[in-house]
This record gives C-alpha cells, structure tokens and sequence, in this order.
C-alpha cells in the first residue's frame, strides 16, 4: 500500500469536505474508533465521621424536599446520554459514506450522510456493542479475577505484574478490535453484509493485512495525540489573557465583567474544541476509508 498517498488523500478529502466536520462533531469516543477501555479511576470510601450529623440531616431534607428536581436531572441526564449515542452511530456510517464521496469526486452534503447513518444505525449499533461484549467482557473478567487473587491468595506484589502484562496484552487486543471495527463497518455500510458476516470478512481481511492496518492504528493514533496537543495549546493560549482579565475584574469586584470573562471563556474554548474535535474525526472517516480501498484493490 501507498501509505503516504493514503495519508495525503486522506487530509486534503478531510479539508475539503466541511460538511464532515460537523458530522464529526457528533461522536461520542476521541478518535472515533473502536477500542478497549480499562476502568482507571479509583473510588474512595467516604468514612461516615466525615459527616456531621447536622450536614446529614440537611441533606436529608433537601433530597426530601426536592426529589422531583433530583429525579427530573436523572431523567434528563439520561435522556441526553441516549440521543447523544444515536447522533454518534448515525454519525459514524454517515461520515463513512461522505468520505466514500469524497475519493468519488461526488459532492458531500450533510442532510444525504444523515440519512445514510440513519438507515445503517441498528445493524452498526448492535454490531458495536457485539464487538464489545467479545473482547471488553473477557479482558474485564480478567481484570476481576486478578483483582481477585490480589486479595485474598496471590498477593499484591504478584498481582501488579500480572495486571501489567494484562495492560499490555490489551494493546494487540485494541488494535486488533480497531481494524475489525473499521472494516466490519465498511462492510456494513458499502458492501450490505449482515452484522456477523461483516466482522467474519473484517478479520479476514485483518488477518491478510495485519502490518497495512497495524500503519493505519499507529497513524490514528499518533494523530490522535497531536490532535489533543493541539487544543490544550489552543486552549491555553486563550485561556491565559482571559485569567489575567478574569483576576483582575476580581480584584476590582467588576462581578458583571467577571460573568462576561468566564461566559465568552468557555464558549470560545468549546466552540473551537468541537471544531478541532469535528475536523479530527473527519480525517479518521477518510484515512480508513482510504485502508479499506487498497485492502480491496490487493484482495
């Protein structure tokens, strides 16, 4: 494979299309592919003397009192997580087709991607969860076990490097889920296959092409990782004047300028978070699109 022109084909389809960015936008995950995800955060026990018993009793009283408040928050937290993850699978076979598009020489139009996404939208989502049931559920089990054992047989000290080699089988385990991932949705989306055939071609194809798709992960990647770079430098930059300015109308206790500083702040750093966001996924869409067109073309 040409990785440079695929790379190359990939970026100036991604700048050209636009409307891909705001389809980009839309998903859910950081780079838009598929991968293994470990549980890292760890949960601290609140000790009950850290509580007074006034500090309980008012806390009682409001959730007593407001419980509706509470349970409307819940519900509408709830609901936003749902269409939230419907715009991501739309957007995920959409922006497929629109990069499909693109390397055609087709115009890409947001409204036409939509209704591609929305027609492939239940057999990409069940293929989704699948793929994570097969390989997140194993890996979490494990992880359990160790865990396990950590506690009550094998010990700490033996427990870490064995987590540590976990950690690193998961890395192979990603990539390999990444490729069937991407591919399985092509196959989804271009070729109409069912959601089971489409991951049996994918690993196939992953199988007959391990070291092109092992470029096309470290490049996801590495893009990836300059993509935050990029926007935490962003970020910064605008963030830095707009501390000093928030400091000082602080200082002079300006409190309507403070509320105008932070406002405009935050709605700067998410407009062009999501933009970096939108035009990172786009890419995504283009440089696998353009792996699964020499994975057929060498078929």
């Amino acid at each position: 494979m040409d990785y440079r022109k695929i790379i190359t084909l990939a970026w100036q389809n991604t700048w050209k299309n636009r409307w891909m960015w705001l389809l980009g936008m839309a998903i859910i995950s950081s780079s838009g592919s598929f991968y293994t995800r470990f549980p890292g955060a760890a949960i601290d026990g609140l000790d009950s003397s850290d509580i007074s018993g006034t500090q309980s009793e008012v806390l009682i009283e409001t959730l007593t009192n407001y419980w509706f408040l509470f349970v409307l928050l819940i519900v509408c937290l709830v609901l936003f997580i749902i269409v939230a993850y419907i715009f991501h699978y739309i957007a995920i076979s959409g922006m497929q087709q629109g990069a499909a598009w693109a390397v055609q020489g087709q115009p890409v139009k947001f409204w036409a991607m939509c209704k591609v996404g929305t027609q492939h939208f239940w057999r990409v989502l069940f293929m989704s969860i699948l793929l994570r049931l097969l390989v997140i559920v194993p890996l979490m089990c494990l992880l359990v076990i160790i865990i396990v054992f950590a506690i009550t047989i094998i010990g700490l000290i033996l427990a870490i490097p064995l987590a540590i080699a976990l950690l690193m089988c998961s890395l192979p385990i990603a990539w390999a889920s990444t490729v069937v991932y991407r591919f399985a949705l092509q196959g989804i989306v271009f070729e109409q296959h069912g959601i089971w055939q489409s991951i049996k071609i994918a690993w196939a194809r992953f199988q007959a092409f391990w070291s092109d798709t092992l470029v096309a992960y470290i490049v996801s990647i590495v893009w990836t990782i300059i993509i935050s770079l990029v926007t935490f430098i962003l970020v910064i930059i605008i963030a830095a004047p707009l501390a000093i300015l928030a400091y000082f109308t602080y200082t002079t206790e300006a409190w309507l300028a403070l509320g105008l500083i932070i406002g405009s702040g935050l709605i700067l750093v998410g407009v062009i978070s999501f933009i970096i966001k939108g035009i990172s996924q786009s890419f995504i869409s283009h440089l696998w699109y353009g792996f699964y067109l020499a994975a057929l073309a060498q078929r």
